[in-house]
């Protein structure tokens, strides 16, 4: 949202193919963004398709998609590694290229773990931008409400949810939040 915001050609990627109404594809399409399933496109071919890929915002923690991001970031690229991976993956991948791109394109990876209180200020006032800017939007990106205990519920959804909110307290005071 803040990419296109400030006016940035947008691309959201992710394994899902959607259809034209769901309410993730509305949302990246409301936003002026554009939804591309790996499907359809592979990761690794995004830049043919869609030119040089400026900025990776990669938080899957899956550490194949993070060594894929790296090979199609393009000259001066930064990818921003949020996702934090699980287990000890082994992965096969040309690292001196992988190295030698790093460097040669002059490409920075950063990762993101939490930020400081300014940060948190910023992302408020952020949302604030997106609501005036794209006003009813933000409540859509929670899907689903569950009571703490129903944890497994969330993680186990056949459906898409976009973003699935725990909330603390007995089944009773939280109740389950029509979508």
């Amino acid at each position: 949202m803040l990419g296109t915001l400030r006016g940035l050609d947008v691309t959201v990627v992710g394994r899902e193919v959607l259809e034209a109404r769901a309410p993730k594809h509305e949302i990246v399409r409301r936003i002026g963004a554009r939804y591309v399933s790996t499907l359809a496109v592979p990761l690794l071919e995004l830049p043919r398709r869609f030119g040089a890929v400026d900025l990776i915002v990669e938080a899957t923690g899956h550490p194949q998609v993070a060594l894929d991001a790296a090979q199609i970031l393009g000259r001066n690229g930064v990818l921003c590694l949020l996702g934090i991976p699980g287990g000890d993956d082994i992965a096969l991948l040309p690292a001196a290229r992988l190295i030698r791109g790093l460097v040669l394109s002059n490409q920075v990876v950063p990762g993101s773990v939490n930020a400081s209180r300014r940060y948190f200020e910023l992302g408020i006032q952020h949302l604030g931008e997106f609501e005036r800017r794209w006003p009813g939007l933000l409540p859509r990106l929670i899907t689903r409400r569950l009571p703490l205990e129903d944890f497994r519920e969330a993680l186990e959804s056949r459906h898409e949810p976009i973003k699935v909110v725990l909330e603390v307290g007995s089944r009773e005071e939280v109740g389950e939040q029509p979508s």
